[in-house]
């Protein structure tokens, strides 16, 4: 059993997932956190009290990490901001999501919320990449960390010559 699993359950009046949402609304959309899904609100959450926010069992920059092992997974590479520093929040929501990843909103639109110089530089310019002008980030960058400086999914050259051949 899950250790945020009530230790008598057989004391409850119903399935702790149905005493959650006999006051709280169940969360909807095309993507919705595994922990949600399966009912297990008291994996997060602490029924009774917390000394966080949202009765949450850990800060918020600390409570994803209890489960999704990013810290240790990349440390030494290369590492988004927003991971290195817990704030998963500034891109994905904690419950569910009509958008892939529970992300707050679709990439195209996700990372010029942060990164809106490159996106314009690109425009501006009389030729400038199209999968940034598309807002198509992630076909070159990892949106969590990586083993390549500026979060590039394959070194540079190679990363480049995935699509330009006919520079090789």
């Amino acid at each position: 059993p899950s250790p945020a699993a009530p230790k008598t359950p057989e004391l409850l009046r119903k399935k702790t997932v149905q005493l959650c949402y006999s006051c709280h609304t169940p969360f909807k959309g095309s993507s919705i956190h595994t922990a949600v899904r399966k009912g297990e609100c008291l994996k997060c959450h602490d029924p009774h009290e917390s000394d966080y926010a949202k009765q949450l069992r850990l800060s918020k920059d600390k409570l994803c990490y209890s489960c999704h092992n990013f810290k240790d997974k990349y440390k030494g590479e290369f590492v988004h901001t927003p991971v290195e520093t817990g704030k998963c929040l500034s891109c994905h929501k904690p419950h569910s999501s009509n958008v892939k990843d529970q992300l707050i909103v679709p990439v195209k639109k996700l990372c010029v919320s942060c990164h809106s110089d490159i996106q314009k530089k690109a425009r501006e310019k009389t030729s400038g990449h199209q999968p940034v002008i598309k807002g198509e980030c992630t076909s070159c960058h990892s949106a969590h960390a990586g083993k390549n400086k500026m979060l590039l999914v394959k070194p540079l050259k190679k990363l480049c010559l995935g699509c330009h051949k006919d520079l090789e």
